[in-house]
């Protein structure tokens, strides 16, 4: 995992992180399985190359991290960061449980290139995330969900046990403030 999801007040952001040549296998009861790779929160300028998933919940999530007062249930966001400069090149994705290779939440400037699945529902799933740009910090605000690229993605998609249709999903709007 690079980065966080829960945000103090004062914290570092994780700058220029490199990932290259990494397998990682992950295996037994599902209740005990976590996503293989995961960028998360105020993080920029990663590039992960020639890196594998198999198994675990998915392949590589990137999603949004947020600042919250209070306790889980009863919280205030007050802002949130969103992962951005993220290249991903020559990822291979199989026998993933909950069926997807790559989801991106609420990020900006990610580049996909390279990407082979096997036995997956869902080759790549951009979603606007669950308050998509309401808290982001000024600096993010219009940059939420865009300059996202997806090329060569190859392999098998199984037919899906869950609602998903197709091989790449997008949905929502991500700008709730505009």
């Amino acid at each position: 995992t690079i980065g966080r999801y829960f945000y103090a007040p004062a914290y570092d952001p994780i700058r220029r992180v490199k990932v290259d040549d990494v397998k990682v296998v992950r295996t037994g009861a599902v209740e005990n399985l976590v996503n293989s790779f995961t960028i998360i929160g105020d993080v920029a300028g990663v590039t992960a190359t020639n890196c594998e998933a198999v198994g675990g919940l998915g392949g590589m999530v990137m999603h949004w991290g947020v600042d919250q007062i209070g306790t889980y249930g009863d919280a205030i966001t007050t802002r949130t960061f969103h992962p951005n400069d993220i290249t991903v090149e020559n990822f291979k994705v199989s026998d993933t449980v909950q069926g997807w290779a790559v989801f991106i939440s609420a990020c900006y400037n990610v580049t996909v290139n390279g990407l082979t699945v096997d036995n997956v529902e869902l080759a790549v799933s951009l979603q606007a995330g669950d308050v998509g740009n309401t808290y982001s910090v000024a600096a993010e605000k219009d940059l939420v969900n865009t300059g996202i690229h997806v090329d060569g993605v190859h392999g098998t998609v199984v037919n899906p046990t869950t609602a998903q249709t197709s091989a790449i999903t997008v949905r929502g709007s991500g700008n709730y403030n505009g």
